[in-house]
């Protein structure tokens, strides 16, 4: 049985592996390179893997969220390897990934709430992942048998008062295996930091930075002038109309794009940052011009 429920958290941290590598190319595309991968997952206007790698829920502290998340995998995978291969007492090294876990899911469970209550989307990949923290963290309660019932608690509160020794274990926990979580998760920061320097190079720096530089009030100004001084014409969207963003938004935006065309695809996705900025404010819908 023990050994049943370390492969189901083996298999999780493999399948958080995966989940995180991928999101972690998504919002390194979206955010950083610019690139802009279309995710198979960015179905419509509901599941949108694109939209929440391209927001700045994607980040933490200027790093790709699911970059912390590969880190951590990583490391929970070698830590649950060590208990197959040891024969020495795998309870402190546990206890050190229990602890790993309690911050994980707590981050899961608000990330979550972001997603659906906030971006108002659904990211399957995300989805995956909070599935798996879960998953490890329930089988690590399940590893340690954290559970009690009520006479054993009343008993051994009676014996900490008679200054008895109490029915609980002492947590050791094992000093080696946390310190090396931080020196895993904190030397894939730096490895993303050199890599994706987002605030070091004027070439990572985001649009609305740039346009700030480059004196963005007189642009969007003289911008918005010419756009105001073109006659106005009723554009009819046909029903079905492919769109991003909040229905009720004030500003609609249209783009006429080729749906067959990879650099319109690109450009799309470009389009879609602004969804992150102004996520309220702006309505993007596309109708299909064939080139």
């Amino acid at each position: 049985m023990m050994n049943t429920i370390k492969f189901a958290l083996l298999f999780s941290s493999f399948l958080g592996v995966l989940c995180a590598l991928y999101a972690t190319l998504l919002t390194v595309a979206a955010l950083y390179t610019k690139a802009g991968i279309k995710s198979f997952c960015s179905i419509n206007n509901l599941f949108d893997c694109n939209y929440v790698a391209s927001s700045g829920a994607a980040l933490l502290f200027g790093v790709p969220l699911a970059w912390w998340a590969f880190t951590y995998y990583l490391w929970l995978i070698s830590v649950v390897t060590l208990t197959f291969v040891s024969s020495q007492n795998h309870r402190p090294l546990i206890i050190a990934a229990f602890i790993v876990s309690l911050p994980v899911l707590v981050l899961s469970i608000f990330k979550a709430w972001q997603m659906i209550f906030y971006l108002k989307v659904i990211c399957i990949f995300c989805i995956l992942l909070y599935l798996a923290n879960a998953t490890i963290f329930w089988s690590l309660i399940k590893i340690l048998n954290l559970k009690y019932t009520r006479k054993q608690v009343n008993t051994g509160l009676q014996l900490q008062q008679s200054g008895r020794k109490a029915w609980y274990r002492p947590v050791n926990v094992s000093i080696p295996a946390l310190a090396s979580a931080l020196v895993v998760v904190f030397t894939g920061y730096y490895i993303m930091k050199m890599l994706f320097p987002v605030s070091g190079s004027p070439k990572m720096k985001s649009y609305l930075t740039e346009a700030k530089l480059a004196g963005r009030d007189v642009i969007v100004k003289e911008a918005l002038t010419r756009h105001f001084a073109q006659p106005r014409r009723n554009i009819e969207l046909p029903r079905g109309t492919p769109a991003f963003g909040d229905p009720q938004a004030p500003v609609t935006i249209i783009e006429f794009s080729d749906f067959q065309c990879p650099y319109c695809q690109v450009a799309s996705i470009k389009l879609k940052e602004l969804l992150s900025e102004f996520s309220v404010m702006v309505k993007l819908c596309f109708i299909h011009y064939p080139l």
